[in-house]
């Protein structure tokens, strides 16, 4: 795979983002050159160089390496200047900073860079008019006639999530074979790329024990018609199973990647079982969309205690570079 270029959003200014985008580009400066552009304003970078000078054990080595790296490989790509900060709280004052980074990061990856964004509360799109909404279906918008899957990529596992932010009284309506066909393409065509061997896509089950497969529910077993459909025409496919233990350690290296109906059936078990490294991979749009797989953290936000690793992971994941 031939490394791509980065291009970093660090998210709403008054959470983790900052922090841990910093410590992490950082990190991989260390290990390697790599053309990094950052989104940020200059005020706010040299805040979080101070932050992380005063609070990280290798903070020193970090920001010297930040210093060291500007204008070569690492170049700053500025939005206008975030609003005054009250740390760790969300404001809508934010918003302009917020929409205005992505606007710059998406265009960087219309040629060709991976995207890498910092996380956003989710006031910011309800404030631009999304409800049920997060990253990936703002930018989804922007790409119409296109399907995303959100999948999150755990190293030795993959989960994906097909209906992602929907209340769950809507997910039973929004279960259809158009939905399932497509995922199982995308998940497949990003388990290929990662040359993990050839292992098929497990489906979930919606139902508990698969709704007895028809005794209290036809969903599950509806479900099972399309999946013998799609492995008929030769897709790495096979479920539903139901999803009580569908994520045992034993059970997870079967599977090139689970597919989840819902948003907290799949995300359970990745922030269970890798909160500190586990990378979400926006599939199936014209751009490469990555970012670390937690939220903006604003009650340790600004304090020097945010971890790095899943920022890290989303990095290496964005450039096509080992996890290391």
């Amino acid at each position: 795979m031939v490394p791509r270029p980065l291009v970093v959003t660090v998210g709403d200014p008054a959470g983790i983002g900052p922090e841990v985008a910093l410590v992490a580009i950082a990190r991989l400066l260390l290990r390697q050159s790599h053309p990094i552009s950052l989104v940020t304003d200059r005020a706010l970078l040299e805040k979080t160089l101070d932050l992380v000078g005063r609070h990280h054990p290798d903070g020193s080595i970090l920001v010297e390496t930040v210093h060291r790296s500007m204008g070569g490989c690492l170049t700053l790509c500025e939005p206008g200047a975030p609003a005054v900060l009250i740390d760790g709280e969300w404001s809508p004052a934010q918003v302009p900073f917020i929409g205005e980074s992505l606007a710059l990061g998406l265009a960087e990856a219309e040629n060709g860079a991976a995207l890498v964004t910092g996380p956003v509360d989710k006031r910011f799109f309800l404030a631009k008019g999304l409800s049920c909404s997060g990253h990936t279906e703002f930018i989804a918008q922007r790409y119409p006639g296109h399907q995303p899957l959100m999948l999150f990529d755990g190293g030795t596992f993959r989960i994906g999530v097909m209906t992602r932010h929907i209340p769950l009284s809507q997910v039973s309506a929004a279960v259809s074979f158009a939905e399932l066909a497509a995922a199982v393409r995308t998940a497949s065509a990003y388990v290929l790329a990662q040359d993990v061997g050839e292992r098929p896509i497990a489906v979930a089950a919606l139902d508990p024990h698969c709704g007895e497969w028809g005794g209290f529910s036809a969903v599950d077993l509806r479900v099972r018609g399309w999946v013998e459909e799609l492995a008929d025409q030769g897709l790495p496919v096979t479920g539903p199973y139901a999803a009580d233990t569908l994520f045992v350690p034993h059970r997870l290296d079967q599977y090139g990647a689970i597919l989840c109906w819902y948003h907290d059936q799949g995300m359970i078990p990745i922030k269970l079982l890798r909160f500190d490294s586990a990378v979400n991979v926006t599939l199936g749009l014209p751009i490469l969309r990555v970012s670390p797989a937690h939220g903006v953290a604003f009650d340790i936000a600004w304090q020097g205690r945010g971890d790095a690793g899943s920022f890290h992971a989303a990095l290496c994941v964005g450039a096509g570079l080992p996890v290391a």
